[in-house]
């Protein structure tokens, strides 16, 4: 069985990667305790005044891989 963690607005763009940045510390003590996780979700509900950009997000996206997620 997998275990991922789904959150909204992972990749807003007014928080200044602040919420991407406190999922990737849970995530990183997660796994420092040996907890298993294998992904984080990022469910978005975007539109065209607030979206963020692909390298915005592709940032995040990478902020979570270098984690092994």
């Amino acid at each position: 069985m997998l275990l991922f963690y789904n959150d909204y607005n992972v990749s807003s763009v007014y928080d200044n990667f602040g919420k991407a940045n406190a999922i990737a510390d849970m995530a990183a003590g997660m796994k420092t305790r040996g907890i298993k996780i294998d992904g984080i979700g990022m469910q978005m509900h975007i539109s065209t005044d607030s979206a963020p950009t692909r390298d915005h997000t592709s940032q995040i996206i990478k902020k979570f891989g270098d984690l092994g997620l």
